[in-house]
């Protein structure tokens, strides 16, 4: 799974964001990084493979300009083009997601349908790739697409065919190509707004005088004696984040539902994490503890990943979670690249 996090407020938003996605990147993310930003009605964005300290070195993330941003961090990413953050709109909007492709039939249906419809009406996905397996959308070349970017350009075909606001193109996208995800999106068209589709990834958010944070966890926020309220996000509705606060819409996501964990279950997912993080796994999306997200029926999803950051987030207050580098359990990396992951330290 990926971590995501944005900013709105009076503050610079890069640095801000920066900071935000280097407390929380190495639960799972850290090979590739992206950021985007407004100011003064231009999106500004940089991308890279490798985490935010290659991201600084390497790009001027850090003097993008701007006081409201996103930005993103990935775990399992060998390619700069699926790299997020996604561009649309002649590159003035900005889209990245934490989640997982639902891989029901009718969805995958769906997909390929929407991108068949995009390909017809003339859209270019800068993300194709050549792969040899992947279960991403595929070209008639046989190149495969992030389905993400398809998302991405699919709000814009939507707002451009049909004159959908961005909640509705937003609520519209996420019912017809539902998954185990989340989304943020940022548009130099509405410069003040962050949008939210929340489906079943966890989004939290921090209010303080002025400003907005949102993230997938609340290890990337920082301690602040001013802040007003941490809250999570509502699932299967589209927000806006401005520095003011959110705001739910009446939007929503008509596909699919979604079944909140039982809290009793929480102990024991908690100490089946603590055993998990021993070992230190190149990913988190495996580690349901008990809880995993199921296909009780088609596009009936529990939200394990938000119970599996509620855990990390108990296992932080208590200081036993530490980083290090680690040789990589990838396949596809060479045994010489190194990986920087969180684990238990006790």
């Amino acid at each position: 799974m990926c971590n995501i996090a944005g900013y709105a407020g009076e503050k610079r938003a890069a640095p801000i964001l920066i900071e935000m996605i280097k407390r929380q990147q190495y639960f799972d993310g850290g090979l590739s990084t992206g950021i985007a930003t407004i100011h003064n009605g231009k999106l500004y964005s940089a991308k890279i493979l490798g985490d935010a300290d290659d991201l600084i070195q390497k790009t001027d993330a850090l003097s993008l300009p701007g006081t409201i941003g996103i930005i993103h961090s990935r775990p399992d990413n060998d390619f700069i083009q699926n790299a997020h953050p996604f561009l649309c709109e002649n590159k003035q909007t900005a889209i990245v997601e934490n989640g997982n492709a639902c891989k029901d039939e009718a969805v995958l249906s769906e997909r390929s349908r929407v991108v068949n419809l995009l390909l017809d009406n003339g859209f270019v996905f800068d993300s194709a790739v050549v792969k040899e397996k992947s279960t991403n959308p595929q070209l008639n070349d046989g190149r495969y697409v992030s389905y993400d970017e398809v998302y991405a350009k699919y709000i814009e075909y939507l707002r451009k065919e049909n004159s959908l606001t961005y909640p509705r193109a937003m609520a519209k996208a996420s019912s017809d190509l539902f998954s185990d995800s989340v989304y943020l999106m940022l548009s130099a068209n509405s410069p003040d707004n962050i949008y939210v589709s929340r489906m079943t990834r966890p989004m939290n958010i921090m209010k303080a005088d002025g400003e907005c944070y949102i993230s997938t966890s609340q290890m990337a926020f920082p301690e602040l004696d001013n802040a007003e309220y941490i809250k999570t996000l509502p699932h299967m509705k589209i927000c806006v984040v401005t520095k003011d606060g959110y705001a739910e819409t009446d939007n929503m996501i008509t596909t699919g539902t979604v079944t909140d964990y039982i809290p009793e279950e929480f102990a024991d997912i908690k100490e089946a994490l603590r055993r998990k993080l021993q070992k230190a796994p190149s990913s988190m999306d495996g580690m349901g503890g008990g809880i995993t997200v199921s296909n009780v029926s088609p596009h009936n999803f529990r939200p394990h990943v938000k119970v599996i950051y509620d855990a990390l987030w108990e296992l932080h207050k208590e200081g036993v979670l530490k980083t290090e580098i680690r040789t990589s359990s990838l396949s596809w990396l060479p045994e010489s690249i190194k990986v920087k992951r969180t684990f238990f330290s006790v």
